[in-house]
């Protein structure tokens, strides 16, 4: 079952050759950047704690995770919910 996955996963990636270059590269870069990033941050005199900077973006990451969730839950229950035959008298 997971060599079927990587036989896929392999496939796309020959398939879109592009795409896989910029994603495998953006995610590259981005990481690279992080840790010059946290290295250079490391040698500044003046830092500060983080922690509660931290709380922010996980506070904010969740709700934008809840925002996502209850619009496409509650489109997805109005899509279920609705009569196909007044979908299609409406056409």
């Amino acid at each position: 079952m997971f060599k079927n996955y990587l036989v896929t996963a392999y496939r796309n990636l020959l398939r879109f050759k592009l795409d896989s270059f910029l994603n495998i590269s953006g995610l590259v870069i981005g990481l690279s950047a992080a840790l010059l990033m946290s290295d250079w941050l490391e040698q500044y005199p003046f830092r500060i704690g983080a922690g509660w900077i931290m709380v922010f973006c996980v506070a904010a990451g969740a709700l934008a995770s809840f925002v996502v969730a209850m619009t496409v839950g509650s489109q997805a229950w109005g899509v279920a919910r609705a009569n196909p035959i007044e979908a299609i008298r409406h056409e």
